[in-house]
């Protein structure tokens, strides 16, 4: 589903791929899905196989968590009582969600209960990613403003991960079904295996941060490198050998751009294709869908938006974003995207 230093400075075998891909798909088709009465704004986080997705819906007084079937109907995810504010950060294969109830975790069942995860004592907590055992991963906020990662089980006990760096945030961003987990520490990209020992991912030289945004069933991580005047979505691939001869390892490539596109990000992955956004020169950006093979397709912008960005793919190629129009007073309509799996030309 639906996020790696020993004496191996695990091989950094960076495949500076091309950096303008021609796409490999025919055109996508997307809907728009509707909005909840009063409010303007949507966008989508994650979608699972039966086409159910979460996310959330705003207006100028804040945002609301909501689920919408595979037909469209919308539905508000509650939130503990007395919240304010919640949002919807992903689903699992199950219909499980996760996200916040105002600076709360907390867990949403198949039918809409809503259930805060351990706290621990936390000035604040998030979950980030969930796979299909319910098991959660996120942070909790301790005093000074430091990000302890954590686990939370499918009964909500929660597990301190262990961290990479002591003196820096860590951060779990998703977990598989084989319990290894993506996350980023300061600025170095990281990853726990199933038995919660953390590494380093490998990353270029000069580069100025790195961070995670998912991990599929193969685990294979996708994430983000910034450089100082640049950032760029890269994929780190589970498959070379480690030190002892039965681990395996990552080596970490460059996911390309479409033509004219200047820099890119990776919201999330699954087994047939990591998706993000693409910009096009200095504000404009674009949905991009890289599929198992890398190969770039751009998903569009819908007519008057001003750009669009993917943030979810499910196991079947089901895809969810946001596409924003050019009005700070969210007076214009704004709903959350979904896109059919594309289908490669013939």
């Amino acid at each position: 589903m639906k996020r790696w230093t020993s004496a191996v400075v695990l091989a950094c075998a960076l495949a500076t791929a091309a950096s303008v891909a021609t796409p490999a798909a025919a055109a996508p088709t997307f809907s728009e899905l509707p909005l909840l009465p009063g409010f303007s704004v949507a966008g989508a986080a994650d979608i699972n196989s039966s086409v159910v997705a979460v996310g959330e819906v705003s207006d100028n007084n804040g945002a609301r968590a909501v689920r919408w079937a595979a037909d469209g109907a919308i539905t508000a995810l509650p939130g503990l009582p007395a919240a304010k504010r919640t949002h919807a950060s992903a689903i699992n294969e199950n219909g499980t969600a996760i996200g916040t109830s105002d600076e709360k975790a907390v867990r949403w069942g198949a039918d809409g209960t809503v259930t805060a995860l351990g706290s621990e004592g936390a000035m604040a907590s998030y979950a980030h990613g969930i796979n299909d055992h319910d098991v959660v991963v996120g942070v909790h906020l301790k005093p000074g403003w430091i990000s302890s990662g954590v686990k939370w089980d499918a009964d909500g006990k929660v597990q301190v991960l262990e961290p990479y760096d002591t003196r820096a945030d860590n951060t779990p961003t998703a977990i598989n079904n084989s319990g290894v987990i993506a996350g980023h520490s300061g600025r170095q990209p990281i990853w726990w295996d199933a038995n919660g020992k953390v590494r380093a991912l490998p990353t270029p030289q000069s580069y100025g941060r790195g961070e995670t945004s998912g991990i599929n069933e193969r685990g294979d991580i996708s994430g983000t490198i910034y450089f100082r005047d640049d950032e760029r979505a890269v994929t780190w691939i589970r498959d070379l050998p480690g030190e002892h001869g039965h681990e395996k390892v990552y080596r970490m490539e460059y996911l390309p751009l479409p033509p004219n596109a200047t820099h890119s990000r990776t919201t999330r992955i699954s087994d047939v294709g990591t998706v993000g956004w693409v910009q096009f020169g200095s504000a404009t950006t674009h949905a991009v869908t890289w599929d198992a093979d890398g190969q770039v397709t751009e998903l569009g912008v819908p007519a008057g938006r001003a750009d669009s960005a993917a943030n979810g793919i499910s196991a079947n190629g089901w895809i969810v974003g946001s596409a924003r129009t050019e009005d700070p007073d969210k007076e214009i309509p704004a709903p959350a995207i979904r896109w059919a799996p594309t289908r490669p030309k013939r």
